[in-house]
């Protein structure tokens, strides 16, 4: 036989797209053969369907005709897969495969056998009819996992014997699904479809649900803290302030003592002995004080600069949410043969 490939469409999925047998035709678009398909793949599986077919293996020869036809769209093929149907006992799935390879190659002996059994077929079928009372806009059914049309319902299905499942859904409806067996004692068997609102609870849950796995994106400025440089740096600009002001104090003390020591060399000029005595230690005191001034000073001015400047390069970085580290410090005395004084140590 010649052979015009037309569009692959499983029997299921022709089916889930006619509601009824007046929708077939109008769902069967010829299609021109797609260039560089694989005929020689497409043979080899046709033939190892023939061979499982002898060995009345059949749904394993109907996969392998489904593989095929999936490579190339052949008639022969076609009809064979809907022979393998019907032998399977698929009566609608092997009618829907008649249906399809009718419409190829109008006229050609291929096309005129399969319209022959699907005609003859048709006669036979098992039907299952969805009713509603009234249907909704947005309904949404599914017959063994396929998606079936709004026309489905108040109409018969033609569909094969067996156990089958039907979802049906809806906005602000409750969910239905039934599972059902088709047979030639109940069919045309009628499946009512009942889609319940929900309650006003169950909508506000519904509500609470949807708001809970709403993610609300913070666009407020992130929280940021110091560095550990710019923590230093702060701790040390801090001691060398408190040592400037130590300086300062220590320069107030030396004013006084050298007062105290200026009064008392007059007097001791005036021929006190105790004057005398006083004047120098007030001097002492004085020379003491400016030494530790000078030296505070010059730390706590070094200090204060290099704090200074640790805050200004440490800068800030992004808060992190963790477990805060523990802080520690060490006072130690620093000395060199041009400096003196107190620093800081540790981890902060």
């Amino acid at each position: 036989m010649g052979e015009m490939p037309s569009r692959r469409r499983s029997c299921s999925a022709a089916l889930a797209r006619v509601a009824v047998a007046s929708l077939v035709a109008a769902a069967l678009p010829l299609r021109a053969r797609a260039e560089g398909v694989n005929v020689t793949q497409a043979e080899s599986l046709y033939n190892q369907g023939k061979e499982l077919i002898e060995k009345k293996q059949y749904k394993a020869a109907c996969d392998k005709f489904s593989a095929s036809l999936k490579l190339d769209e052949n008639t022969n093929t076609q009809v064979a897969l809907a022979r393998c149907f019907q032998l399977d006992g698929r009566t609608a799935s092997a009618w829907g495969q008649y249906l399809l390879a009718s419409k190829k190659e109008a006229g050609s002996p291929a096309a005129a056998y399969a319209a022959e059994q699907a005609s003859a077929l048709g006669k036979t079928l098992l039907n299952v009819s969805l009713v509603m009372a009234s249907v909704p806009r947005d309904l949404s059914l599914k017959l063994d996992d396929e998606s079936l049309p709004a026309e489905s319902v108040n109409a018969d299905l033609p569909l094969d014997p067996g156990e089958h499942q039907l979802v049906a859904t809806a906005a602000g409806k409750r969910p239905f699904a039934i599972r059902f067996v088709l047979s030639s004692a109940n069919s045309p068997l009628p499946v009512v479809i009942a889609l319940d609102n929900f309650s006003a609870i169950e909508l506000q849950q519904q509500q609470e649900n949807s708001a809970a796995r709403t993610v609300i994106i913070d666009r407020a400025a992130p929280n940021v803290e110091w560095t550990s440089t710019k923590t230093a740096g702060f701790v040390v600009g801090g001691v060398g302030a408190a040592s400037a002001l130590g300086a300062a104090a220590l320069g107030v003390l030396t004013l006084v003592s050298d007062a105290n020591r200026q009064t008392q060399s007059n007097r001791c000029v005036a021929g006190s002995d105790a004057a005398c005595a006083s004047a120098n230690d007030y001097r002492d005191k004085a020379l003491t004080f400016q030494k530790l001034g000078i030296i505070s000073g010059a730390v706590g001015g070094a200090a204060l600069i290099t704090g200074i400047a640790m805050m200004v390069a440490g800068g800030n970085k992004a808060a992190r949410i963790s477990a805060a580290p523990k802080a520690g410090a060490q006072l130690v005395p620093v000395a060199s043969p041009t400096l003196a004084g107190l620093g800081f140590i540790g981890a902060f």
